[in-house]
């Protein structure tokens, strides 16, 4: 008899800044994703994904924290790579957050995400969970 798979919920993960600011497709395999990923020169990173959606379902993941990462401050310097978080004025960070939300509504529209906005949609999932649940929070 096989053990029961303990359901894992993860307090962090830049999903949606992973999507935008690195052009990734998290709804590709890992391993697809990082073929991909590996065409891009701008960093040494590049070809070493560690999350798509794919393999966050194979890790039996229920809910995650899904972050909208974008902050303002001091303007960032000019030679800061336009993947960074930062922006140099406050509406530029607010409208980043916003894309970001929209991708997160766009991968709950397809089914392969549900953003989980109450308490009890948050209980109703975890009981009855079809796919990744996301708590949507702020970071910046």
């Amino acid at each position: 008899m096989a053990e029961p798979v303990t359901p894992l919920f993860d307090a962090h993960l830049d999903l949606a800044w992973n999507a935008l600011s690195f052009n990734r497709d998290l709804t590709l395999s890992l391993d697809d994703l990082c073929v991909v990923d590996s065409q891009y020169n701008d960093a040494p990173f590049r070809g070493n994904c560690t999350v798509s959606l794919d393999e966050l379902e194979r890790a039996k993941l229920r809910v995650c924290i899904a972050t909208l990462l974008a902050r303002s401050g001091p303007s960032p310097p000019f030679n800061t790579l336009r993947r960074d978080l930062d922006f140099a004025h406050p509406s530029i960070a607010h409208a980043h957050a916003h894309g970001q939300f929209a991708y997160y509504a766009w991968i709950e529209r397809a089914q392969q995400t549900r953003i989980l906005r109450t308490v009890d949609d948050l209980n109703m999932h975890w009981s009855n969970p079809e796919t990744l649940g996301l708590i949507v929070s702020f970071e910046g």
